[in-house]
């Protein structure tokens, strides 16, 4: 029983000679100086459907000359108790379990651009400063996060339960147009933290694709409770869309309502 809790073996058909890199790299960033991939995995090479995931967040920007201070309006409706990102955090403090409003974060549906232009459903997640998420487990899910603002640690640990100690094997500090990758029990169970330090709020994209599904969808895991005692399953609502979250929050940097 005790080491039923405590170990996990996987069997893979890859031959296993040091450790996944958690980065991706562009063929542009790619240094051939590294050919054994030690600084990051050459994003061509990404297994499918990762590969196709990394293509559809890559070339995304948040910046606009329509709205040049967006991520400026961002903050400031972070900090604002009459802001609309203030608001819905404070809404969020009990989403996984106990109250603790620095365990939320703001989760904006992707899926259509200001030109029209169609994306693959992706998820935008802003994370004010010291706000995180709880340490979860997408199970066999494909997966692909950039960070488009700020810097985020990302902790890993080896599997999901409450009798082990959260102690993660592995983490890094990711900053701005970084990516990390996820495939079937690799990556899977992981913590996300905007630190107390950072002034600023971070700013990720996430692209998930379930093993056993063909389409593209948002998000689903299991978490462990804010209070650390229970495990439970998230299905994701997102707070809004991209291109209604974006007018919201031009109004707001003109000074009018969104209620």
């Amino acid at each position: 029983e005790y080491f039923k809790d405590n170990f996990r073996i996987f069997i893979g058909t890859e031959p296993v000679i040091f450790d996944p890199p958690l980065l991706v790299i562009s063929p542009i960033e790619f240094s051939p100086t590294h050919p054994a991939n030690i600084k990051g995995v050459l994003a061509p090479l990404l297994r499918n459907p990762c590969r196709n995931l990394y293509v559809e967040v890559i070339d995304f920007s948040l910046n606009a000359e329509s709205f040049p201070n967006f991520i400026e309006t961002v903050e400031q409706s972070i900090r604002n108790p009459a802001g609309w990102c203030y608001k819905k955090l404070k809404e969020k403090q009990n989403h996984f379990g106990k109250s603790r409003v620095e365990a939320s974060y703001l989760c904006i549906a992707l899926d259509q651009l200001e030109n029209d232009k169609p994306i693959c459903p992706c998820l935008i997640k802003i994370w004010p400063p010291g706000h995180h998420s709880p340490v979860h487990n997408h199970g066999d899910a494909y997966g692909i996060i950039r960070v488009l603002h700020g810097k985020i640690l990302i902790k890993f640990f080896p599997f999901l339960s409450v009798n082990l100690r959260q102690d993660s094997l592995m983490e890094q500090l990711f900053v701005e147009n970084q990516v990390t990758w996820m495939i079937p029990k690799l990556n899977q169970t992981y913590q996300m933290k905007n630190l107390d330090m950072d002034v600023s709020c971070c700013i990720t994209i996430h692209c998930y694709q379930h093993k056993t599904d063909d389409a593209i969808f948002c998000e689903r895991f299991d978490f462990i409770t804010n209070d650390g005692h229970r495990i439970e399953h998230y299905d994701c609502l997102p707070d809004t869309n991209y291109l209604t979250f974006k007018n919201m929050m031009l109004m707001e940097s003109k000074g009018e309502s969104t209620a």
